[in-house]
């Protein structure tokens, strides 16, 4: 064997040891795997078992961008940014929520920026916008069931893009998984820190 030869092959392994070492670098930890869990529960929980960043940008899906950033801040952030509407002041539903944190949270969970231009009111539950606020039934936003997502496979690409697999299961007992997921997302900065957003979910029921 030639000595160019040797030096070409010994340079190529040691290019892929190197990848190899880099690849594992970028492998999470279980702290960033509880974390990814963590973020795709934001959607399984509001029932958003099959959805994608493509689907939410596009217009006709305005209402599903709407209903998932109400339902966010119902379930996550009802005393900070929920307000009890007056009586007098119900017609449209006894609880309202500024648009702007509407639109927020569909940023920051799926990386769209949503314009709150229109009420929704087709289907249940309805969305009636103000030109500030959206008003809205708080029953309606109560789940009878609640499920988690757990990560138990996740790959990266060394470049911020993760591709995951796990399952749904129902929050009051673990042992009760209704289905299987997979998912894509990217790395993400939220007020300077680091977070997701996701690209897909696709959900398989057992």
């Amino acid at each position: 064997m030639r000595k160019s030869t040797i030096v070409r092959l010994v340079c190529t392994a040691a290019v892929m040891l190197l990848a190899g070492a880099a690849f594992a670098a970028e492998a999470p930890t279980k702290k960033e795997i509880d974390a990814m869990s963590l973020f795709l529960s934001n959607f399984t929980e509001l029932g958003f078992m099959d959805t994608s960043a493509e689907a939410i940008a596009d217009p006709e899906n305005y209402a599903d961008a709407v209903r998932f950033g109400v339902g966010h801040n119902y379930l996550n952030n009802r005393k900070s940014r929920i307000v009890a509407n007056k009586k007098g002041a119900d017609k449209n539903g006894d609880m309202s929520i500024e648009a702007k944190f509407v639109e927020e949270s569909v940023k920051k969970y799926y990386g769209v920026d949503l314009k709150a231009t229109a009420s929704v009111e087709d289907g249940e539950p309805a969305y009636i916008l103000d030109g500030k606020r959206f008003h809205f039934k708080g029953a309606d936003q109560e789940p009878e069931k609640v499920y988690y997502a757990r990560v138990d496979e996740v790959e990266s690409d060394g470049k911020g893009r993760y591709e995951a697999a796990g399952v749904v299961y129902n929050v009051k007992d673990k042992n009760d998984v209704v289905a299987d997921f997979k998912a894509v997302f990217r790395d993400a900065k939220w007020k300077g820190k680091k977070t997701y957003a996701l690209v897909s979910l696709e959900t398989e029921y057992r």
